[in-house]
């Protein structure tokens, strides 16, 4: 590091390269990796926040955000909390509709294709008596080894 005199005294006035901060890689897409069960951005081993790609993010806030509760974007969310228990194909039937209503944007503008919605009333530790949600989609914005994506949420 190179001193030379400020208003201050020694004061550092150049970085040589052998003290710069190393680099952290970062991917070329970066959103925040949403952690959908504990409701909480996800963060690595190392402190860092995780990152994903913004259209499985987008996928993540509007399945996982009450429809209407952003006031930035009052469209996001959906309405998963709505479905009543019945037969695990009347609520399949009664999510596919509420995940497409959500991701409608994603779907016409060509960022997913939608494979399968199944919907079921599952045991969860600490929290029985709630709905799981499987959500298989393809990720079109990917190279095409990458595109299949799953989801489980639970409301």
């Amino acid at each position: 590091m190179s001193f030379g005199e400020g208003g201050f005294g020694d004061t550092p006035l150049v970085l040589t390269p052998q003290d710069a901060p190393k680099r952290r890689v970062v991917p070329t897409f970066q959103s925040h990796d949403i952690d959908v069960t504990r409701r909480t951005v996800a963060i690595d081993v190392n402190g860092f926040y995780k990152s994903i790609h913004p259209v499985d993010h987008r996928l993540r806030l509007a399945l996982m955000v009450e429809l209407g509760v952003v006031p930035a974007d009052p469209s996001l969310g959906s309405t998963l909390r709505s479905v009543a228990f019945d037969t695990d194909e009347n609520m399949t039937a009664d999510g596919t509709r509420r995940v497409r209503r959500a991701l409608k944007s994603l779907l016409d503008g060509g960022d997913i294709v939608l494979s399968r919605v199944n919907v079921y009333g599952g045991e969860i530790p600490g929290a029985p008596g709630r709905l799981v949600f499987e959500i298989e989609y393809r990720n079109l914005r990917l190279p095409t080894n990458e595109q299949m994506r799953q989801q489980v949420f639970t409301q």
